[in-house]
């Protein structure tokens, strides 16, 4: 998620033609119900109709296709893409954000001292985005740790217990075995460590400034 938003966050900083109606393309997938991508990214993984197993066999020919769903590997995969997906475009706007804050003379300045545009990105573009590189790494890394909608939808947590993350589990616990106890556990184990996660991007960014 952090890369491809970053990636995007600097193409965009950019002007050319049909900007805005681009950006406004990547935030479709921010503002779309979690049940209509989890359906969506569902029936695009299924091994008989589904739209990437389609294009597989178009190429690589009939019967190449994955078991996207059926298989533990390629279940965890599927999710692990949609999850991608569905967090590239708050990283996007938060990173663009970030860069928008950034004078323009200072690029300016390294230009005509002969600075690369590599040489830019590295000594310019990353020092002054350590701090909004932090908060959304940081809330990345809390989202991804209690992602439960879209394997609910996609999944199921199966096949097995493949894509059964700690969240799912202590959902599972409790809702359909009702074992309060371990599901307690869980969310009690999941608000330590992100504690600890919190904790340490205060650290971090009170260093940075």
């Amino acid at each position: 998620q952090f890369v491809l938003g970053f990636a995007l966050a600097v193409l965009f900083n950019n002007r050319f033609p049909l900007r805005g109606l681009l950006r406004g393309l990547i935030m479709l997938a921010w503002v779309m119900p979690l049940i209509v991508v989890g359906t969506t990214f569902k029936w695009m993984f299924q091994s008989q109709n589904g739209v990437l197993n389609a294009g597989i066999e178009s190429v690589f020919g009939a019967g190449q296709g994955l078991p996207w769903l059926e298989h533990p590997t390629t279940a965890l995969t599927a999710v692990i893409i949609a999850n991608i997906w569905l967090g590239v475009p708050f990283m996007f706007a938060m990173l663009l954000a970030g860069l928008q804050t950034i004078p323009s003379s200072v690029y300016e300045a390294a230009r005509i001292d002969g600075a690369t545009a590599f040489g830019r990105f590295r000594h310019i573009t990353l020092p002054l985005m350590r701090g909004p590189s932090l908060i959304v790494l940081t809330l990345s890394i809390i989202y991804t740790l209690n992602v439960f909608e879209i394997i609910l939808i996609i999944t199921g947590g199966g096949p097995g217990a493949a894509t059964s993350v700690v969240t799912y589990y202590a959902y599972q616990q409790g809702f359909n075995f009702f074992k309060l106890g371990p599901a307690s556990a869980v969310t009690v184990l999941v608000f330590v460590v992100l504690a600890i996660i919190s904790f340490t991007y205060i650290r971090l960014l009170q260093r940075s400034e």
